[in-house]
C-alpha cells in the first residue's frame, strides 16, 4: 500500500490533463490491494483454503518440474510396440530427492501471486461481490499468464474436492472450469500445460502427501 500513497501523492505533480486518469487508477490500485489482503486474511483464517492453496503449489512445481525440467524421452520400435527410450523420471521422485532446477522452477513472480490472492475470495465465496468482476491478466508473451490462471484453476478445484464431507454433499467433482481459446495452435499448447497441471493433481490424490486426502474422483479434462 505505501507503493500505492507514493504514488497517490505525485498526481499532484503531473500535468493537469493527466490527474482525473491517473486518480482513477491509483483507485483500482486501490481496490485491487484491498483484494489481496482478503486473501491473506482467507488464508490465515480458513484451513481449508489454506490446505487448498497449499496443494495447488504443490501441483503446479510439479507441473513446472514435468514441463521444464523433463527431457522428452524419443519413441521407438522394440518389436511389439512404439514405447518411449531412456529411463523414466518422475517429478515427484526428483521434488523428493531436492533435484528440482530451482533457477527456473519453484518461485512465483509478483503479478502472478497477486492475482491468486486477490482471487481468492470471489473463488471461494458463493455471495461475494467479487464474484461480478471480470480480472484482465494482461502481459507479453512468456511472462507468466499461464502460471497464474493454472494456479488459481488448481486452488479452485481442490477447494471443492475438500467441500465433500457426506455422502449427501452436492456433487463438487463434476465440471469446475472451462476454458476458451481463440487459436488453435495456442489451443495445443495450453491444453499440454493444463494436462500436466491435471497430472500432478492426479499424482496427489492418487498418493496422498502429507497435507492429508483428497475426496472425489479422478482430476481428468477434455478437448472439445
Amino acid at each position: 500500500m505505501s507503493k500505492i500513497k507514493e504514488k497517490e501523492i505525485e498526481i499532484q505533480t503531473l500535468p493537469e490533463k493527466f490527474r482525473k486518469i491517473a486518480s482513477h487508477h491509483i483507485k483500482d490500485c486501490k481496490e485491487c490491494s484491498e483484494r489481496i489482503y482478503s486473501g491473506i486474511k482467507l488464508l490465515i483464517e480458513n484451513s481449508t483454503i489454506r490446505k487448498s492453496f497449499k496443494y495447488a503449489n504443490l501441483s503446479m512445481l510439479l507441473q513446472q518440474i514435468a514441463s521444464k525440467q523433463l527431457k522428452r524421452r524419443p519413441l521407438s520400435w522394440n518389436g511389439n510396440t512404439f514405447a518411449p527410450e531412456n529411463k523414466h523420471q518422475n517429478p515427484w521422485t526428483i521434488l523428493e530427492k531436492n533435484l528440482e532446477d530451482k533457477n527456473n522452477i519453484g518461485s512465483w513472480r509478483a503479478f502472478q501471486m497477486a492475482f491468486f490472492l486477490m482471487s481468492i475470495k470471489g473463488t471461494t465465496e458463493d455471495t461475494s461481490n467479487e464474484r461480478e468482476i471480470v480480472d484482465l491478466v494482461w502481459f507479453p508473451t512468456g511472462g507468466g499468464k499461464t502460471e497464474a490462471y493454472l494456479v488459481l484453476m488448481s486452488f479452485y478445484m481442490f477447494y471443492e474436492r475438500f467441500q465433500i464431507k457426506k455422502a449427501e454433499s452436492p456433487r463438487r467433482d463434476g465440471t469446475n472450469i472451462l476454458m476458451r481459446y481463440t487459436l488453435r495452435m495456442l489451443t495445443t499448447q495450453q491444453f499440454e500445460r493444463a494436462a500436466n497441471l491435471i497430472c500432478a493433481m492426479e499424482f496427489l490424490r492418487r498418493n496422498p502427501a502429507s497435507l492429508g486426502e483428497i475426496n472425489g474422483n479422478r482430476f481428468s479434462l477434455g478437448l472439445w
